[in-house]
């Protein structure tokens, strides 16, 4: 059975440091999943919408795959597609290629992230970023609520075409929060690696 909070006693081995004004945002396709593929267009606008906002500020925009198989560089590059071309220069896909320490390095360097999976979002927290959750799972919601990790999240089923990101939505996880949930999941923490790899 999941544990939400056996996740968050994880150790990094690297102390990796942050890359100044970059946000990362984590993909994912809805046009594979039945009860959200209606809202594909409307929620591939929001994510073109964040990176031209972020690009115009001069960050560096990463978009994160976490699952070939769920075709998230699928919606990665259909996101592209719809930017203007003065954008598309601020931008870096990074691939989960099975090859797990290297894909945690790029992302820890991150700044900022918009986590629209479970394990982005567990990730940030580790790696104290600044993070806007858009969630689609009662997973990611239940371990919000249960946890009290945030006060605001945008939720995927209400995303419209005149929803904005809110700057304010973005934050961290306190370290005291943090630590706390950790030292309750000490003895349950299963390693990383193959969590990860079995989630993915």
């Amino acid at each position: 059975m999941y544990a939400p909070d056996m996740v968050f006693s994880y150790k990094f081995s690297k102390n990796i440091k942050k890359e100044k004004k970059s946000i990362g945002i984590s993909v994912i396709n809805l046009s594979i999943r039945d009860n959200l593929k209606e809202l594909e267009a409307i929620y591939n606008d929001f994510i073109k919408r964040i990176v031209i906002k972020f690009a115009k500020r001069n960050y560096k925009v990463y978009l994160l795959s976490f699952s070939e198989f769920e075709k998230d560089t699928e919606a990665i590059n259909n996101i592209i597609d719809l930017l203007p071309e003065q954008y598309k220069d601020s931008i870096e896909i990074i691939k989960f290629n099975s090859n797990i320490e290297e894909y945690l390095e790029k992302y820890a360097k991150i700044q900022y992230m918009v986590s629209s999976r479970f394990h982005s979002m567990v990730l940030s927290i580790l790696f104290n970023q600044k993070l806007y959750n858009l969630t689609y799972s009662k997973k990611q919601d239940n371990v919000i609520e249960e946890l009290k990790l945030f006060s605001r999240y945008q939720q995927i089923n209400n995303l419209k075409y005149v929803t904005v990101l809110r700057d304010w939505y973005f934050k961290r996880v306190s370290k005291s929060k943090l630590k706390k949930i950790s030292s309750q999941a000490e003895e349950q923490f299963i390693n990383l690696d193959n969590w990860v790899a079995n989630e993915l």
